[in-house]
């Protein structure tokens, strides 16, 4: 676990299965539902959730998935990090 930069919040840090980017979350644990991330600790990789895996967060949940909401949607300086695709290098 690691504490935000900017809030101080407690996040764990996950790597995004189909980018490969980082992506903090909170630590609280949350209830699955579309946009809301699936967090594998044995790989240490995430997905965002959609409709379509509804049907299979139970089954995920048995194998050791948890949920949890991505840290920039709660974090109150999000916005402080964000990079805007002008800004990142070519």
């Amino acid at each position: 676990m690691s504490t935000c930069k900017s809030c101080g919040a407690e996040i764990l840090w996950s790597v995004v299965a189909r980018s490969g980017r980082r992506i903090p979350l909170d630590v609280a644990e949350v209830q699955p539902a579309p946009r809301v991330t699936a967090y594998n600790a044995q790989t240490g990789k995430c997905r965002t959730l959609t409709a379509e895996d509804m049907r299979y967060v139970a089954d995920w949940a048995t194998h050791g998935v948890t949920f949890h909401r991505a840290h920039w949607a709660t974090c109150p300086q999000a916005d402080r990090w964000r990079v805007t695709p002008e800004a990142e290098p070519a």
